[in-house]
């Protein structure tokens, strides 16, 4: 019993952001207090009383009523962290507007994979950062020993946005063709650019038609 609540500690220290992520079904206050210990990459919490004053699709502006406080820029959108030499998607969300009056203490930007709007506590998030399952006892060929069987709809829940991160140098005098653009959709073994050596450039190598 002792070894496996030692697993249980390793386990937790490293977690990864799934889709069907639900907040605890019993609550204890600590899933909200959780957003007012992490770092910004994950909830922003306001230092003062103030206002939203500017918003835009990469940023919110924050504007304390404190003149030792200031104005404050934040990064919402898209974002990409690693884990264990791993690379995840993390959507960062502010669901304030412009002209906003909020207090001190209030949540205002939280990361959407494990943080979501506190229905009870409008100002607050809490933490989602499990999913529930219906468990049945069936012996099988699936359930051997240790193993078990999940069904297509929970194994949807339990995925993870997962990048790839790859280095790629170039040399000043390559070419570069077919490069894909911003939000074009592409499937496994597809090419995202084609790079021409310049010694190579006339030997019609790249001549498409």
């Amino acid at each position: 019993m002792q070894k496996r609540q030692l697993f249980s500690n390793i386990q937790s220290s490293h977690r990864i952001p799934i889709r069907g992520a639900m907040p605890p079904c019993v609550r204890t206050g600590y899933e909200n207090v959780l957003a007012h210990r992490v770092d910004e990459k994950f909830a922003y919490v306001a230092k003062g009383d103030g206002v939203i004053k500017e918003k835009g699709p990469k940023y919110v502006l924050i504007s304390y009523n404190q003149d030792d406080l200031g104005e404050e820029m934040v990064e919402i959108g898209v974002t990409i962290a690693s884990s264990k030499g791993s690379y995840f998607r993390h959507d960062i969300k502010c669901d304030r507007e412009v002209g906003y009056k909020f207090k001190k203490g209030e949540v205002l930007v939280f990361n959407q994979a494990f943080f979501q709007r506190d229905v009870l506590c409008p100002t607050q998030v809490i933490l989602c950062d499990k999913t529930y399952a219906r468990v049945m006892l069936v012996e099988s060929n699936d359930t051997f020993e240790d193993s078990s069987a999940v069904s297509m709809d929970f194994a949807k829940q339990l995925k993870s946005s997962v990048v790839k991160n790859v280095l790629s140098l170039w040399n000043a005098t390559d070419n570069l063709r077919n490069m894909v653009k911003l939000n074009d959709e592409v499937d496994i073994d597809d090419s995202l650019v084609l790079i021409e050596d310049q010694a190579f450039s006339d030997a019609g190598v790249f001549q498409w038609k």
